[in-house]
């Protein structure tokens, strides 16, 4: 918004608000919004500060503060919105609290708020924490309320799994759905599964792989052959 007289522009009162919540300074924070609050800040504005408060209160597990924060919002005439419910969840996740996350999209859903882009978000956020099944797990959900999650989500997922063998199974389970669905899967979604199927002991499915891999007209890297030879020598060691 414009900014007022002797008052920094909006953007900058946003990041002053963010920064106090960082210092976790949230009585501060919300003594700030208070003051611009009746020099006439504008919804947005207003909004954005209200949702950092509620990210930060809520990664305190500061629960009772979070649900003031939650009627303030209500009782300016605005309503929580997708970020809000974005940044409860992202507090969540870094708490490793997972279990209210389902309840904050239930929120969502029966609020009618998009949740397309929260869900995206959070599965990056659970592949970038290695935590594969509760990525693979939103996938899932995703796909069953009909909000299909898009190609390079699961490519990611596909991608990140194999490059850690305790990812194996997730990995080749949504590159064989990729190949399914028809999308073009590259040589190196084939050869990291591959990889992490044997560095798992799992031979039998990185045999899987290699044949879906040359079906599709793709050729294994070296690294992967190697691997594969390894897999037969461990199983049926040459006679001298």
């Amino acid at each position: 918004g414009a900014p007022r007289a002797g008052l920094p522009a909006d953007a900058v009162l946003v990041d002053v608000v963010k920064a106090l919540v960082d210092y976790k300074e949230f009585v501060q924070a919300r003594e700030l919004i208070d003051f611009l609050k009746l020099r006439g800040l504008s919804p947005d504005p207003l909004m954005a500060m209200l949702n950092h408060v509620v990210g930060g209160l809520a990664l305190a597990r500061k629960d009772e503060e979070v649900t003031a924060v939650l009627q303030e919002i209500k009782s300016s005439g605005l309503n929580p919105d997708s970020i809000t419910y974005l940044r409860l969840i992202e507090a969540s996740m870094a708490l490793r609290e997972f279990d209210r996350i389902h309840s904050h999209l239930e929120v969502m859903k029966r609020d009618g708020h998009d949740r397309t882009s929260v869900f995206k978000k959070m599965i990056y956020g659970f592949i970038n924490m290695k935590e594969f099944e509760m990525a693979d797990q939103y996938i899932e959900l995703m796909i069953t309320e009909e909000l299909l999650p898009d190609v390079a989500i699961l490519k990611a997922f596909v991608v990140e799994c194999a490059l850690h063998p305790e990812g194996w199974s997730q990995g080749l389970k949504w590159l064989l759905l990729l190949r399914d669905s028809g999308v073009t899967v590259d040589e190196n979604c084939y050869n990291l599964v591959v990889a992490a199927c044997l560095a798992s002991g799992e031979d039998s499915a990185a045999e899987l792989v290699l044949h879906d891999m040359r079906a599709a007209g793709l050729a294994p890297g070296a690294a992967t052959v190697g691997g594969l030879v390894a897999a037969c020598l461990r199983r049926t060691p040459p006679r001298l």
